[in-house]
């Protein structure tokens, strides 16, 4: 079969259990974790679905569930732990293929994103307070004599940025730091940074072989061949789930 065959199929990966509560009676509940692989002959989509129930609900979680890997308690037949955690490997490796962020140059040398924490400080409110005594003063000064002077020190303070953020560790400049405050951390992944954000920072980034810029748009990848058969020679589930 070549890549351009396309195929739509469900598989499912076993079961898990959990507890539910019916008539104020606690009780166990089987369900299956169930994943459905589409090939349009150029775009591979998988999604998954733990426990789907009839009312259109899950036990679990539904979608891009190998974000958290769910592990059945029994695998269905033809699976194991090694071979869920493959299948899982692969569709992390390729889902949306044609929603690359990166050209083949980044994608294969440069690093996958990391979480990275950033630092926003905020004007203190003594300093907020005298940006707008200053302001009053000034527009008055203007009304009534046509013009305003104002001393260096406090043309410094009335440019000040409400917030400024910057990445962890980096210490706020010595002319800055006695009028902000630390308000918020935030963790971000580098992939949704620019170099000017953090110094890790991937968005917008040119490709040293290329020049094309990270993220700029959505490129696509060909899936190999062995990859498409791997899918495609997944067993099929047993049975059709409520949903998904």
């Amino acid at each position: 079969m070549s890549n351009s065959e396309r195929f739509k199929k469900i598989i499912r990966l076993g079961t898990s259990e959990t507890k539910q509560e019916v008539n104020r009676l606690v009780k166990a509940v089987v369900y299956g974790i169930y994943c459905q692989i589409t090939w349009d002959g150029r775009r591979l989509s998988i999604t998954g679905v733990e426990g789907p129930r009839l009312d259109g609900d899950c036990y679990g979680s539904s979608g891009q569930i190998v974000m958290h890997r769910p592990m059945p308690e029994t695998f269905a037949d033809g699976w194991s732990a090694e071979q869920v955690n493959k299948f899982y490997d692969m569709w992390d490796r390729w889902h949306l293929n044609d929603m690359r962020a990166g050209c083949e140059h980044q994608r294969a040398s440069w690093p996958k994103g990391e979480q990275v924490t950033l630092v926003t400080y905020q004007l203190t409110t003594e300093a907020l307070r005298e940006q707008n005594r200053l302001k009053d003063q000034a527009m008055k000064s203007l009304k009534d004599t046509g013009h305003a002077v104002i001393q260096a020190d406090q043309q410094h303070l009335l440019n000040l940025k409400l917030q400024i953020t910057l990445p962890e560790g980096q210490a706020l400049p010595v002319d800055l730091a006695e009028f902000y405050q630390e308000k918020k951390r935030e963790t971000k992944n580098t992939t949704s940074l620019r170099p000017d954000e953090h110094p890790k920072g991937l968005l917008c980034k040119p490709c040293e072989v290329c020049g094309y810029k990270w993220g700029s748009s959505w490129l696509h990848e060909d899936v190999p061949q062995d990859v498409i058969d791997y899918f495609r020679g997944l067993p099929d589930s047993p049975g059709t789930p409520a949903w998904i």
